[in-house]
């Protein structure tokens, strides 16, 4: 194996879309240029025996006049599980020993194993010019905003700063999501720009289940459970601003609901999602949570949220505590 070029690639960490889209451009390329009979995947969380995957490895390492003598492998998870020491001493003789015309990428979902014998051997032939060893992390923060912005690009689009800060409190970092609700987005502005309002009609992520769960649990006069759940939020990075202003607008959205269901102008929630130009699943989830609220009660919840925000702003009290005592004076 030449010295001047890299044959072995080990790509690991929680950005598993980048990693995946880095395989899918190796795939497509080598497909087109040897076929795609000359590709081989392993993935080793995959429920296979242990004679079966040995022998697929030492097919898959081995030249084979019939294919042409090029061959990409692609080893996914290897260090997800134990695994066995043959199949491990298998992979990193092969390694050593690679035929000039294969390429191995070893893709690995989270973090590498150190300690283990394929680790050490990745970062020697790494040392000798072999293979490269690269981590692959989750934009976070203000690397995820110029990251939503490109992508939207790509599907042709543009968006406002508004969306994308909705687009993140929503989905978080889940780049998956993100792109296909930009896709979703794109096709449903029609060349419009992306708007905080599109997103909103649009998008169901994992904070709005986590504020329909916080509203359950008020609804069911459990404090315990409310208190835990905006600390969970809190704790996981959730800026204070946006968790009170989904908290702010779902029991606005409460409110609105249930406005319609005492005038008898609704019989469905999927009425009150065309009405409200709301998302059908947060009208579904509104729908019920109206009915275990009186009118008064959702009034003096939502103005206490508003006299939130101005304690925010004008005294020094950590927003758990302020939250804390929001919860308690239901």
């Amino acid at each position: 194996m030449s010295n001047d070029q890299k044959q072995i690639f080990a790509w690991y960490g929680d950005n598993d879309w980048a990693i995946s889209k880095q395989i899918q451009k190796w795939i497509e390329v080598f497909d087109k240029k040897f076929g795609s009979l000359n590709i081989v995947k392993i993935d080793f969380e995959d429920k296979t025996s242990k004679d079966r995957l040995e022998q697929t490895l030492k097919n898959a390492m081995q030249v084979d006049s019939l294919f042409g003598q090029n061959k990409l492998i692609i080893l996914k998870n290897i260090f997800s599980s134990k695994t066995d020491k043959n199949i491990e001493k298998l992979i990193i003789e092969s390694m050593e020993n690679l035929p000039e015309s294969f390429f191995v990428i070893i893709s690995q979902r989270g973090k590498i194993d150190n300690r283990s014998i394929l680790a050490k051997s990745l970062k020697a032939l790494m040392q000798a010019g072999k293979a490269e060893i690269k981590e692959h992390k989750n934009p976070k923060g203000g690397q995820l905003m110029p990251w939503i912005n490109d992508q939207a690009s790509k599907s042709g689009a543009t968006i406002t700063n508004g969306a994308v800060n909705r687009l993140m409190v929503l989905v978080g970092d889940n780049l998956w999501q993100i792109e296909a609700e930009i896709k979703k987005l794109a096709s449903y502005c029609q060349g419009r720009e992306i708007a905080e309002s599109d997103v909103d009609q649009l998008v169901i992520g994992r904070f709005n289940d986590d504020i329909f769960q916080f509203v359950d649990a008020i609804s069911l006069r459990n404090k315990a459970r409310s208190s835990q759940l905006l600390s969970d939020q809190l704790s996981s990075g959730a800026n204070q601003f946006y968790l009170l202003t989904m908290l702010t607008r779902q029991f606005r959205n409460i409110l609105l609901i249930k406005d319609l269901k005492e005038r008898n102008e609704v019989r469905s929630s999927g009425e009150a999602a065309k009405i409200l130009k709301m998302h059908p699943f947060v009208a579904q989830k509104t729908w019920g949570q109206a009915d275990r609220f009186g009118r008064e009660e959702i009034e003096k919840i939502y103005e206490r949220l508003l006299a939130i925000e101005k304690k925010f702003k004008s005294t020094s009290w950590s927003p758990q505590l302020l939250f804390d005592l929001f919860v308690m004076g239901l």
